[in-house]
């Protein structure tokens, strides 16, 4: 269980290469099969999270809307298993990701600058290597001093 839970993750494991990539990707499988089985469809129509369409190089694009993202609503295991059945669709191959940060509140929308790397960290390798580029559009003042 704490395998799976990204604020559990050691950045001195990363840094140093302490990254059990089996247990990372059994996790990962076991988080992706749960997600098959649970109903998405109320955070699927918040529209924070979606894949639509590719990018120019024909890659699969990953749209985060931040001001349609309810944070404090959403019970964090439920969140990366719904990241899990989102980005399964896609992690085959190189995707892009496009986070949107126009008009989005810090206080209201926006995950911790740690959430999101320990997140990244969560992430089995195939998934961090195959995602080909990240964009943030209307970077604010919060986002950056995160």
């Amino acid at each position: 269980e704490a395998a799976s839970d990204p604020t559990n993750s050691s950045m001195m494991g990363r840094l140093f290469g302490w990254r059990d990539e089996k247990q990372i990707q059994s996790d990962w499988t076991a988080v992706v099969a749960a997600a098959a089985e649970e109903d998405f469809s109320d955070l699927q129509d918040l529209g924070f999270l979606q894949v639509h369409g590719r990018d120019l190089k024909g890659r699969p694009l990953v749209l985060v809307a931040a001001k349609l993202f309810p944070a404090g609503m959403i019970e964090r295991e439920r969140l990366l298993r719904f990241l899990a059945h989102t980005l399964d669709q896609v992690c085959g191959e190189p995707y892009t990701v496009v986070w949107l940060h126009t008009c989005a509140t810090w206080w209201d929308n926006c995950p911790s600058a740690t959430w999101m790397w320990r997140t990244h960290e969560w992430l089995p390798a195939h998934i961090r290597a195959n995602l080909a580029a990240a964009h943030v559009v209307h970077c604010d003042l919060s986002l950056w001093t995160a």
